[in-house]
């Protein structure tokens, strides 16, 4: 049996433990993490983190075709609210959808990732 030794106290534990017996500190053991996001947002998520979470405009398709109402089914409630009421104001409704097109990936990357609903 091989064991793991406790970065606080020095004790010894069996490698299978994720806290130390002797002080309860976490055990450094390399549990591998589990992909959250995958596939088409795993890719997009990726660009962000390789910018420091900037925004870098990126294009949606669905957010672009179905603009607030995609935000409301994201769960980006205060933009997608926004973004339906917007339009009312008058010649604002090409810009919605356009803005929903380029920013809507880097919007849900903020919620889900920097759990953030604005900027």
């Amino acid at each position: 049996m091989q064991f793991i030794t406790c970065s606080e106290c020095s004790q010894s534990n069996p490698e299978n433990s994720l806290y130390c017996s002797n002080c309860g500190a976490p055990l450094n053991t390399t549990v591998p993490k589990p992909e959250k996001y995958t596939g088409y947002y795993a890719r997009v998520f990726n660009e962000f983190d390789n910018v420091g979470g900037e925004f870098k405009p990126t294009w949606n398709w669905w957010s672009l075709l179905f603009g607030p109402f995609w935000y409301l089914y994201k769960g980006i409630w205060l933009k997608g609210v926004i973004l339906l009421v917007l339009p009312f104001t008058g010649f604002l409704a090409p810009f919605c959808w356009i803005y929903s097109g380029v920013c809507g990936n880097y919007d849900l990357y903020l919620l889900q990732v920097k759990n953030k609903q604005f900027w």
